[in-house]
């Protein structure tokens, strides 16, 4: 049989036809949602509650086979791709013994996928860490969680007389309430930070990073 864990290829029907028992793909998501290249920060970004992993039939479409198992877990609150991945590696894996047990006895249950449930998660580009001001603080802090390790949450810090500074911003939460300041807008600056205005309130930035470029 073929095992394939974050492959990112699409197997061809003469290569799926050589396993005696099955191919089966180790796809971090709960399909059919998320199905692509990026199920983890996706899950993130688009700020839904839980996510997993499914052992799924491989097809030679883009993980579009029946599931054979999965496992659920809720997204953490401050939980950022990086150490999502790691945890739902840990909760797919010892999926995989028990699913090749059922194919080899034939007890397997293929469970369909529903197809007006698909939605997608193509490969992230660089420009998608750029965080946009103009959305809501909760969802400024899916794109930051979403956006680690690659490609990394970033904005360009702008003061006057002074050359424009490139941050990794690698921590935030909501600062509470709106007040009268254009979107992107430092609103405070302290020991303890930055307060930036966002659509609908404020963000606090807790941790940030010149990039080594800007150093």
């Amino acid at each position: 049989m073929l095992v394939v864990a974050a492959y990112g290829q699409i197997l061809s029907a003469e290569l799926l036809e050589i396993p005696r028992l099955a191919a089966i793909n180790v796809h971090a998501s709960l399909l059919p949602r998320h199905r692509g290249a990026a199920p983890v920060a996706y899950a993130i970004w688009k700020g839904d509650s839980e996510t997993g992993v499914s052992i799924i039939q491989i097809l030679p479409q883009l993980d579009a086979g029946p599931v054979l198992a999965a496992v659920r877990t809720p997204i953490r609150p401050n939980e950022t791709a990086g150490q999502l991945e790691v945890r739902l590696a840990e909760l797919g894996a010892p999926l995989v013994p028990g699913v090749i047990e059922q194919l080899k006895s034939g007890t397997q249950h293929l469970i369909p996928q529903d197809a007006t449930l698909v939605t997608r998660c193509p490969k992230l580009k660089k420009e998608q860490g750029e965080i946009d001001w103009n959305e809501s603080p909760s969802e400024i802090d899916c794109r930051v969680r979403a956006m680690q390790p690659w490609p990394s949450p970033s904005s360009c810090l702008l003061t006057a007389d002074q050359a424009p500074l490139r941050l990794l911003i690698l921590a935030v939460r909501n600062a509470g309430a709106i007040i009268s300041a254009p979107v992107g807008t430092v609103t405070a600056a302290d020991k303890n930070g930055l307060i930036v205005q966002a659509r609908d309130g404020q963000i606090e930035l807790v941790t940030v990073q010149p990039r080594a470029s800007d150093r």
